[in-house]
């Protein structure tokens, strides 16, 4: 069976052989990298992967050392050519948002094609702003959104559109992979007629050893994995958080992922997109410099360090499908606070897996950290993990997706 995923992004082997340079990526040992490793080694099975680059001038085909990729500039459709030299048995497309999927099967036809669900953007842009009043997201943009015409309402527009494409493609195809309540729920909203494949997905490496323990961890330390778009929730927290404080005056959050704040220079300010100098303003009137801390982009391994020593980890995001961030977490068995939104609550069917929260109410955020803080001594996090290690079987994840392209090659 050949079989032809195509991704949003090279994998790391494709941009090394692309660019001659060792792969350095935050990315490195991903669930994709995984996933690719464990049916490359299907003997019966050929795997091929296509995707968009900046760094391509043209249609490269890239040797790897088990599998072939296809590398094309962002703006061309080569899809024809890539079809007729691989031929495949079965198209994967992972994601439904970028137009390049959409434009594979205009040009081939839906014929042998599935579509793992990630974030439906579709979905995703009918709450972009994150609950903010309009006047103050305009309030708040900044001398380089201006520059640059990119402001959250430009961000939305552009979720937006690649909205439209995703709801095209979904109108087109016959078969969709998903794995939340919600996903399915919206997927047949827009095509009834699909056919629905359940898979789970495998999580990063290092999530399948280490366990979190209350002897070691930071008391009244929150991790958040990301917070650098209205989406993300963190100005949520922000409200929250004073509420906590004044139970737990040491309580500090850490967020990873890209640091929006910079730093406190006259140019790093100047530098701050519109939703930073809103979370800078927040941070300033509830007095919270020293409570909050963005630590930047960190790989696996360091995720997983923060996540061992906090004492919650908390998903504060407006929507969500089935964030891979907080399956981590439960992997590792830490505390969880998470928003009611998407698929969230499919993650978490019962109080030993975490607790839920309506992302519109910072008094009741602030009220689960609260709980959570106060019972996190006596966690026993044993069913949370056995929930998670069976959610993310990397074995049994494999033979889903190889019965999934079985049927479909069919």
């Amino acid at each position: 069976m050949k079989v032809l995923w195509i991704l949003n992004t090279p994998l790391p082997e494709a941009r090394c052989l692309l660019t001659g340079r060792p792969e350095v990526s935050n990315s490195t040992g991903s669930w994709v990298c995984a996933l690719a490793d464990a049916l490359s080694s299907e003997k019966d099975l050929q795997l091929f992967t296509a995707a968009p680059s900046p760094l391509a001038g043209e249609l490269r085909g890239l040797q790897g050392e088990t599998m072939t990729h296809f590398v094309f500039p962002p703006d061309s459709n080569p899809w024809k050519e890539i079809r007729d030299r691989i031929e495949p048995d079965v198209i994967h497309i992972h994601g439904s948002e970028y137009k390049h999927s959409l434009d594979y099967v205009k040009a081939c036809g839906a014929h042998h094609v599935v579509v793992s669900l990630q974030g439906l953007v579709s979905e995703y842009q009918k709450v972009y702003f994150g609950g903010i009043a309009e006047e103050t997201l305009r309030k708040s943009i900044s001398l380089r959104d201006r520059i640059r015409k990119d402001t959250v309402f430009t961000q939305q527009a552009d979720m937006a559109r690649r909205g439209e494409y995703e709801v095209e493609l979904l109108r087109t195809v016959q078969h969709v992979i998903g794995r939340t309540s919600w996903d399915k729920a919206v997927s047949l909203g827009i095509h009834p007629q699909l056919h629905y494949h359940f898979c789970n997905e495998a999580l990063r490496a290092p999530f399948y050893s280490g366990r979190w323990s209350y002897s070691s961890c930071v008391q009244h330390r929150i991790f958040v994995s990301q917070g650098h778009n209205p989406i993300k929730g963190v100005h949520q927290l922000l409200e929250a958080l004073p509420l906590v404080l004044e139970q737990y005056p040491d309580t500090h959050v850490r967020i990873s992922g890209p640091n929006v704040l910079r730093g406190n220079s006259l140019k790093d300010r100047m530098l701050r997109n519109g939703y930073a100098c809103l979370l800078s303003d927040r941070i300033q009137r509830n007095h919270l410099d020293k409570a909050v801390q963005f630590i930047g982009a960190a790989d696996a391994e360091k995720v997983k360090a923060e996540l061992l020593s906090a004492n919650v980890f908390a998903l504060v995001s407006i929507i969500e499908n089935s964030p891979n961030s907080l399956c981590e977490a439960q992997m590792l068995g830490i505390p969880c606070v998470a928003s009611d939104v998407g698929g969230t609550a499919d993650l978490i069917p019962n109080l030993s897996c975490g607790s839920l929260y309506p992302f519109e109410d910072p008094s009741l955020l602030a009220e689960r950290i609260l709980d959570t803080f106060r019972e996190s001594p006596r966690f026993d996090n044993t069913e949370m993990r056995s929930v998670a290690a069976k959610r993310h079987d990397r074995n049994a994840i494999k033979q889903d997706l190889l019965t999934i392209y079985g049927e479909i090659q069919d």
